[in-house]
């Protein structure tokens, strides 16, 4: 008993004393959409065997060309690892992604991230990153879902508080 009113008061001092404290800035947040689109063959087909039904793949890199905002444009590597069974088309997909950011548009950087996806029926998966050059600690979230001529991504960026 005395134990749970020990706690209720630090409890009840932490609401009291925390909300005196400062609120922090506050992170910009944009979202935004873009398309990513197969730039050739793979520029390696990795290593790949079958065992049983499932298909393993393990660093096939691929390279895209991402057309978004101008802070999402350029050209992406993927390095893709996969698991799948060939019968059911169930699969599990994860890897690594980076988008050199097309220095047209004014900006220079590169977006460094990891991903992990499923299929059923088709491709889909999710990612973070992390900015480099003019996009120094920004943070990306991403979303992608398969299409027939690569991936269209919706996503959102965090700019560091100022």
């Amino acid at each position: 008993m005395r134990k749970r009113t020990v706690m209720l008061i630090a409890l009840s001092l932490l609401v009291v004393f925390g909300s005196a404290l400062p609120v922090s800035a506050t992170t910009d947040r944009i979202e935004f959409t873009a398309e990513d689109y197969i730039a050739g063959p793979p520029l390696d087909e990795g290593i790949q065997w079958m065992r049983g039904p499932i298909s393993h793949v393990r660093g096939l890199k691929v390279a895209y060309e991402t057309v978004g905002p101008e802070f999402y444009s350029g050209v992406s590597v993927i390095n893709i690892n996969i698991r799948q069974n060939m019968e059911t088309g169930e699969g599990f997909m994860w890897g690594t992604w980076e988008l050199t950011v097309d220095e047209d548009r004014g900006y220079h950087g590169v977006w460094v991230a990891t991903f992990t996806g499923e299929e059923s029926p088709a491709w889909t998966g999710h990612g973070v990153g992390r900015g480099t050059g003019d996009y120094r600690g920004y943070l990306v979230k991403f979303g992608l879902t398969q299409q027939p001529y690569g991936d269209t991504v919706t996503g959102v960026l965090f700019k560091p508080a100022d």
